[in-house]
């Protein structure tokens, strides 16, 4: 017991706000530690958010270079050709021709002649 609870002769009930200031803080510096190793926690990415994000990738880099750009994706079993045009458009066909000199894949003869 403090020298000044001795003094007066009255006990201490419950507990102090700077106790429980304490303790938020506490809890608050936890909860955001736990926060944070979820949030890095990896997440297995799904067939779908794969064929997005390969998709997106080539419309960023046709966008980004002024050139088609050609990659495959699985969609409904079936590998697909896609490509995205420099203006932002994308265009997939259901049967994939690869050219075998370019080593590209050819999505129709008129996108051919663009070339």
């Amino acid at each position: 017991m403090s020298a000044s609870l001795a003094f007066t002769g009255r006990t201490r009930d419950g507990t102090t706000l700077i106790e429980l200031l304490v303790v938020l803080a506490v809890l608050g510096i936890a909860t955001s530690i736990a926060g944070l190793a979820f949030h890095r926690a990896h997440v297995a990415p799904t067939p779908a958010s794969v064929m997005l994000g390969r998709i997106a990738a080539a419309r960023r880099e046709a966008i980004a270079t002024g050139r088609d750009v050609s990659t495959t994706v699985v969609l409904d079993d079936q590998l697909r050709a896609v490509t995205a045009h420099a203006d932002g458009s994308v265009l997939a066909d259901s049967v994939p021709a690869l050219d075998p000199l370019s080593g590209r894949f050819i999505t129709d003869a008129h996108d051919d002649a663009r070339r």
